[in-house]
C-alpha cells in the first residue's frame, strides 16, 4: 500500500515553491485542499499593467480578470497586493477604466497593499486625478479607506486629493514618488491646519519629489512620525531638506533605518547650471540628536561638467549634512555611502578631481569616519559611474575604455588620499560600479 504525505508537508512544499508559477500549477492538481493553498501564492500579488499591449487587448484582459473574480466567489480574498498602472491616454475612453477596474477594486475586500502608478512619468505628463473617470476615483477612495489597507504607494500623479490619505485609518506604510497636490495649492507651514493629515502612526515613510503632499500629511499633525521604523527621503531643493529636518526632529526611538538621497534637479542635463542649486543647501540650526540606527544609507549624485569646471555640482553641502547626521550615531554597525556620477562624455582621468573638489568637507568626513568613538564601525563607499553615450561597458572602443580606466584609477587614488585616515584604520572600502546608458532621453530620476 502506497504511503500518503501529510497535508502539512505538502503545504510546506507549496510554500517553498511560491516563486514558481509552473510548480504551483502542478501542486494545485494534488487535491482540493492544495488548490486553495496554492491560490494564496498565485493570486497574492496582482499587477494590472498594459506592458505594451494595444488598448483593446489590455481592456480584454482586465475584463477577463473581472469575470474570473466574479465566477469564483472566494478568489478575491487571496489577493493581498494590487499594482495598477494608469494609462493617461486611454483611461477615459475605455470601459476597462469606467466599469471593470472599479468593479475589481470593490471586490478586493481583503486587499492590504494598493500601488497606483502612472504608466508615464510626471515629466511626460503622468496621470491626473481630476481627469480619472468618476467611477474609478470613487472605487480607489473606497479601497483606500478600507480597514484592510495598511500599505499605499503612489507615483507620477498630479492633482492628488488631500482627503485620500487621511481616509486610510490603518495605514502603516506610505510611499510617495513624484506626487503633486491640487493645482494652485500653496506651500504649508508647520502651524497651518490642513485637511490631509494622517491619523494612524506610520512604520515606514518614503518621499521622493513629493514634499507638498508629505508636508500636508505631517505638519499639522506630526503624530504618525515618532513611531517610524524606516524613513526614506530624497532631496532636490531647500524645501525638501527643511521638511526632512522637521521630520527627523519628530522621529522617536523606534527609528531604525534611514535612507537619504540627494537628487539632481529634473532639468539638470538640459541646464547644467541648475546643478549649483543642490549644492547651495544649508542645514540651518543644525541636526538634533537622532535615535541609534541599525541601518543607514546616504546617497548623492552629480553631473560632471561638460563645458568648464564651474558647471559641476560639488558635494560639499551633502557631505556636511551626512556628517551632521553621523555625529548623532554612536553604535552604527555599517554605513553605506553611494555617489552616483553622471558622466556625459568619456573624460580624461584629470576630470575625476571635480567630484572631490570640496576637499575640506571630504576631510571632515574622513576625520569622523576614522575616529574611535563615535563613528560607524565600517563604511562602504560606492561610486556608481554612469557613462552616457555608450551602449554598454562591454562594447566600448579601446580609446573609450582607456579613458574610463584612467578616470576610475584617478578617482580611486584621490579618494583614498582624501580619506586616508579611515583607510589606514581599516574602516573604509571603496567600490567602483560601472554602467553605460545612451545619451538621448536620460533623466536623472529613479
Amino acid at each position: 500500500m502506497g504511503s500518503t504525505l501529510p497535508l502539512e508537508l505538502i503545504y510546506l512544499c507549496i510554500k517553498a515553491s511560491s516563486d514558481s508559477f509552473a510548480a504551483l500549477r502542478q501542486l494545485s492538481l494534488v487535491s482540493k485542499e492544495c488548490v486553495s493553498e496554492t491560490r494564496k501564492y498565485i493570486f497574492k500579488d496582482v499587477k494590472l499593467d498594459r506592458r505594451g499591449r494595444d488598448v483593446d487587448l489590455y481592456s480584454h484582459r482586465i475584463r477577463t480578470f473581472l469575470d474570473l473574480l466574479s465566477a469564483n466567489g472566494g478568489l478575491a480574498s487571496y489577493i493581498r497586493s494590487l499594482l495598477v498602472k494608469l494609462e493617461p491616454s486611454t483611461y477615459a475612453a475605455t470601459e476597462a477604466y469606467t466599469h471593470d477596474l472599479p468593479a475589481i477594486l470593490d471586490l478586493l475586500t481583503d486587499l492590504m497593499t494598493l500601488q497606483l502608478n502612472s504608466a508615464t512619468t510626471l515629466s511626460n505628463h503622468g496621470a491626473d486625478w481630476d481627469t480619472l473617470p468618476d467611477q474609478l476615483r470613487l472605487s480607489i477612495t473606497r479601497r483606500c479607506s478600507a480597514l484592510s489597507i495598511t500599505n499605499l504607494a503612489f507615483a507620477d500623479l498630479k492633482n492628488f486629493p488631500q482627503t485620500l490619505l487621511p481616509s486610510a485609518s490603518r495605514l502603516t506604510h506610505l510611499s510617495l514618488l513624484r506626487v503633486r497636490g491640487p493645482a494652485g495649492a500653496q506651500s504649508v507651514s508647520t502651524t497651518q491646519d490642513v485637511v490631509g493629515r494622517l491619523a494612524q502612526p506610520l512604520e515606514s515613510f518614503s518621499v521622493n519629489d513629493s514634499t507638498w503632499i508629505a508636508a500636508n500629511c505631517i505638519f499639522a499633525n506630526p503624530g504618525p512620525i515618532p513611531s517610524l521604523r524606516k524613513l526614506t527621503w530624497t532631496i532636490s531643493d531647500q524645501r525638501d531638506l527643511d521638511t526632512l529636518l522637521y521630520v527627523l526632529r519628530k522621529c522617536g526611538a523606534s527609528l531604525k533605518e534611514l535612507d537619504l538621497s540627494f537628487q539632481l534637479p529634473p532639468d539638470a542635463f538640459a541646464n547644467p547650471g541648475l546643478n549649483h542649486m543642490i549644492n547651495a543647501l544649508h542645514i540651518g540650526a543644525g541636526m538634533v540628536e537622532l535615535p541609534q540606527l541599525q541601518l543607514m544609507s546616504l546617497s548623492s549624485e552629480t553631473l560632471l561638467g561638460e563645458i568648464d569646471f564651474d558647471t559641476t555640482a560639488g558635494l560639499g553641502s551633502h557631505l556636511r549634512l551626512f556628517v551632521a547626521i553621523l555625529r548623532t550615531q554612536r553604535l552604527l554597525p555599517v554605513l553605506r555611502l553611494n555617489i552616483k556620477l553622471w558622466n556625459p562624455e568619456f573624460m580624461t582621468g584629470t576630470r575625476a578631481s571635480e567630484i572631490l573638489r570640496d576637499r575640506a568637507d571630504w576631510k571632515a568626513l574622513d576625520a569622523h569616519l576614522s575616529s574611535e568613538h563615535p563613528a560607524p564601525l565600517f563604511t562602504k563607499l560606492y561610486f556608481n559611474d554612469i557613462w552616457l553615450g555608450a551602449g554598454s561597458i562591454s562594447t566600448l572602443s579601446p580609446s573609450q575604455a582607456e579613458k574610463k580606466d584612467a578616470f576610475n584609477q584617478q578617482l580611486r587614488q584621490e579618494t583614498y588620499e582624501l580619506l586616508s585616515e579611515s583607510y589606514r584604520a581599516n574602516k573604509l572600502t571603496v567600490f567602483m560600479e560601472e554602467f553605460a546608458l545612451p545619451r538621448s532621453g536620460v533623466n536623472p530620476q529613479p
